[in-house]
């Protein structure tokens, strides 16, 4: 009886098409958050929310195809075989090849997500710290802090020097 490894193989191809949407996705956050789109990037933060549940139903697809596959091939162990684990068990060279050349390509697709995604958070915050700024420049900052004692009746209202008189 030849056991088959392809329910393995056919979900490390739907996790590496996942992954490629995720990708994109990630290039038109970057877009979004350059040309200060945000009505398009919560939209995009939407779909990638689906997209990572997509993903992880996936991987869950994949566990179960990986322990389908080492009952039948009546390797009991704890923990589950991993994907290299798989392919050692595996016969036939062109099977073996299959199943690491799945491994190479989602690892580079991977690094890839991981990468761009560094890049997003890298801009985002960049964003943050630019709208940080400018409400200081309108509002102004407090110079130092002031001890108050808690007991005196006066309070003690900072001198803030911003563009806007706020008092008018």
């Amino acid at each position: 009886m030849r056991v088959s490894h392809q329910p393995i193989v056919d979900s490390l191809e739907r996790t590496y098409e996942l992954f490629g949407q995720l990708l994109d996705l990630l290039v038109d956050k970057k877009e979004f958050v350059v040309q200060d789109k945000l009505t398009e990037l919560t939209h995009a933060l939407s779909k990638e929310s689906r997209l990572l549940k997509r993903i992880a139903e996936e991987e869950r697809t994949r566990a179960e195809a990986v322990k389908a596959y080492q009952f039948t091939i009546k390797h009991f162990s704890r923990e589950p075989l991993t994907l290299a684990g798989v392919a050692q068990t595996l016969t036939s060279f062109a099977d073996k090849s299959a199943v690491l050349e799945w491994m190479e390509k989602l690892t580079s697709r991977a690094e890839e997500i991981r990468k761009l995604n560094e890049t997003n958070q890298m801009l985002v915050q960049q964003a943050l710290d630019f709208a940080n700024l400018s409400v200081d420049l309108l509002v102004g900052v407090q110079d130092e802090a002031v001890y108050q004692d808690p007991t005196a009746q006066t309070t003690y209202t900072p001198n803030r020097p911003g563009l806007y008189d706020f008092r008018a």
